[in-house]
């Protein structure tokens, strides 16, 4: 068994909870600031996990705090989820999908040509993600969902 197949386990069931962590606790709960706190520190700890050094060993500790972070900004009452709801950043919500499937091979190709994952070169990696997830979703998965949408209303 592969670390990459442990660490999709650990995702997909940290992606499980999550939905239920939003469905039976923050979908409930309106407190602004409450939620705007846990948004930023969630968002901190994230940031400190990605650039503190390491050596890869506790990779699967993103996949945990994403899944921690995901319920919190699902809710949209805090500052940061209410900000994601606004129209034009709105429309971005349609490459998540895309973007959680096509950045395994962008740390691939990344990491292929030694290209270190520090703060100068973040932009740049989001970027390219960025830009893939939306061909990606333009080209494979919207197309995929017209096809299913046409075969079950046949």
């Amino acid at each position: 068994i592969t670390f990459g197949s442990i660490r999709g386990i650990i995702g997909f069931s940290c992606g499980a909870i999550s939905y239920i962590a939003y469905d039976k606790v923050f979908s409930k709960t309106t407190n602004r600031k409450f939620i705007t706190s846990l948004e930023i520190l969630f968002i901190l700890i994230i940031i400190n996990t990605l650039y503190a050094p390491h050596e890869h060993q506790n990779e699967f500790i993103a996949p945990v705090l994403f899944a921690i972070l995901l319920p919190i900004l699902s809710n949209e009452s805090g500052l940061i989820g209410a900000t994601l709801k606004h129209r034009v950043i709105s429309s971005l919500r349609y490459t998540s999908y895309s973007i959680y499937l096509t950045h395994p091979l962008i740390i691939f190709i990344w990491r292929h040509f030694n290209i270190p994952f520090t703060q100068k070169y973040s932009l740049i990696y989001i970027t390219v993600v960025f830009a893939v997830s939306i061909i990606t979703y333009k080209y494979i998965e919207k197309p995929g969902m017209n096809l299913k949408k046409h075969f079950i209303n046949t």
